[in-house]
């Protein structure tokens, strides 16, 4: 177990015990040298940490970070991480991208820098902890909008907030249009905190036309901090057990929290015409700003409509700063497809809204740019511009149907049955990414592995495709999952470089369609496949959890080029 480092000492020290500070560990190398540690707590893997250092003055100190295989991604994802630092929490510095190093033989980072005052705070993101959630609530409580209430307790028991944004009278006697915005799914993803505090803060005091216009015709519910307690304890929350917060709404949830907000959801959405919902995230270190939207198949054409305009109009609306394009509205690859009952879909499919996951970047965005923390909050407000201009344009439609982007019959179900008896590939679930990326190829060799179908995957690291294995029978303690793989047109890798190939996650789920985390045995792997000739066939070993009934595999192309054929 690496030591704790004295603060007592007058050499580079650095500690966690304040609150927001992530529980890293630290082992000292030298005087100027601290390598520390991320800690997962619950989660199969991490990504957040915060910390305080006391730096000997005007001496450069340097910090690695020794675990980055344990990190959301490969570890090779750090390459573009500039990390923050601040001397009082509330103003944050990015890095010099010359002080920033990923070594890749160690699978080390390093970051380095002089000072100018002893305490210095460090975070891979900038922070959003009760803090700041106190200053905006502080703000808001100006607005004569504003009313706020507990909904029962977190798991731990922590009063848990809700908040709103209505003004006293509906519009012409009309119900207000509703509006659901929520963040902190995941604990450690603050930037998607800092656009949600940018856009209650422009509903509540924005002078655009589109402000003005939700303060009079919206009701906003506003759940800040889905998993109070991770974001309490600093944790990163991906996948943490039992169950991540974002896979766990479904009919029967298993974390208080998310029942308690079904039950507010349902009686509040009596009272108003419940129309738009934003759940606020991050992405993984490398992506830039994008948002999920429905899954093609399992949409209607106005839903897709209105998602279209939300991207087009946010498209203008966002600042030079942080920009987002309308290529960057994307379908999750991996959520709907896979069955997942997520906080997006659930309000999709129960309430018929038009419901986005917003992907806030933690580091790059287009043009090469790093996103600084003075962009967060105006590109929180450019999503409540958007989602004006977008109800109001929309309102006639909203109100004339009985549900406003699915009417009566149109929403498919929330676990959407993937499981098609007349195809040979009934073991294939929907595909995440674009469907253009896709298609099945009918392999005429004179082979036996040749004959039959397969499924091609052009190569692009960004797509994902989840496959649907067989059901897993009671009582199953192993279980091998095996398909075939050939790249095409992939070339030969680069010199001394690996090949590169397919990178496979593994993910159980319950009867419910609840997943489980990444635990119990599930796992990562990778086969590589380029400059490989012919098939490769794949098989993982795995221990299912008790009461997983199924696997699927997240399967995502890594080649640069050329595409890859899947086959059973």
């Amino acid at each position: 177990m690496p030591k704790r480092t004295d603060l007592a000492q007058p050499a580079l020290s650095a500690d966690a015990d304040f609150p927001g500070g992530n529980g890293v560990e630290f082992d000292r190398v030298g005087p100027a040298h601290l390598r520390f540690k991320m800690v997962k707590h619950a989660s199969p893997f991490c990504l957040w940490w915060c910390f305080r250092a006391q730096v000997p003055a005007g001496r450069r100190v340097t910090f690695e970070l020794v675990n980055t295989p344990d990190s959301l991604g490969r570890p090779p994802v750090w390459r573009v991480v500039r990390p923050f630092f601040s001397y009082d929490q509330i103003a944050w510095t990015r890095l010099a991208p010359k002080d920033c190093v990923f070594n890749e033989e160690t699978q080390t980072f390093f970051f380095s820098g002089v000072f100018k005052k002893p305490v210095v705070y460090f975070a891979q993101a900038v922070p959003y902890h009760f803090a700041e959630l106190e200053r905006l609530r502080t703000q808001l409580r100006r607005s004569p909008l504003f009313h706020e209430r507990i909904a029962g307790s977190s798991g731990e028991g922590r009063p848990y907030p809700l908040w709103h944004l209505a003004p006293k009278n509906a519009p012409r006697g009309k119900p207000l249009l509703g509006v659901f915005v929520c963040g902190r799914h995941h604990a450690g993803e603050t930037h998607g905190s800092w656009a949600l505090d940018g856009m209650l803060r422009e509903i509540a005091f924005g002078s655009s036309p589109e402000a003005r216009w939700l303060r009079a015709n919206a009701s906003v519910l506003a759940a800040p901090f889905v998993d109070l307690d991770g974001v309490w304890h600093a944790m990163y929350g991906k996948d943490r057990t039992p169950i991540d917060f974002n896979r766990d709404w479904s009919a029967d949830p298993l974390r208080p929290e998310v029942r308690t907000l079904q039950h507010e959801i349902h009686a509040w959405a009596q009272t108003v015409r419940y129309a738009a919902h934003l759940d606020f995230h991050c992405p993984g270190l490398t992506n830039t700003h994008h948002i999920h939207s429905s899954v093609p198949g399992l949409s209607t054409r106005r839903l897709k409509d209105a998602e279209k305009d939300f991207a087009k109009e946010f498209s203008r609306l966002a600042s030079r700063a942080s920009p987002f394009t309308e290529k960057d509205l994307v379908f999750p690859g991996y959520q709907g497809p896979t069955g997942e009952v997520t906080c997006s879909s659930y309000q999709r499919h129960v309430y018929g809204v038009l419901s986005l996951t917003p992907e806030v970047s933690y580091h790059p965005v287009h043009g090469g740019k790093l996103i600084e923390q003075s962009a967060l909050l105006p590109y929180g407000a450019a999503h409540a511009k958007a989602l004006g201009r977008v109800l109001k344009r929309h309102e006639a439609d909203v109100r004339s149907h009985a549900r406003p982007f699915y009417d009566a019959g149109e929403a498919p179900p929330v676990a959407p049955a993937v499981d098609d008896p007349a195809s040979v590939y009934r073991w294939w679930s929907n595909l995440g990414g674009k469907p253009e990326r896709y298609s099945v190829r009918a392999l005429r060799g004179s082979a036996p592995d040749e004959s039959g179908e397969a499924l091609v995957i052009e190569g692009d690291p960004k797509q994902s495709a989840f496959v649907l294995t067989p059901s897993i029978g009671p009582g199953v303690t192993r279980a091998e999952l095996t398909f075939r793989a050939r790249a095409e047109g992939a070339g030969a890798p680069k010199k001394g470089a690996p090949p590169l190939g397919l990178l496979v996650h593994v993910f159980f789920y319950d009867r419910m369609g609840r997943r489980f985390g990444r635990l119990n045995g599930s796992a990562e792997y990778d086969l590589p496949l380029q400059g490989v000739k012919g098939w490769v066939r794949f098989t993982a070993s795995v221990e299912p959890p008790a009461g997983a009934v199924h696997a699927r595999l997240g399967i995502r192309s890594e080649l640069p080029k050329g595409r890859v054929l899947l086959a059973p």
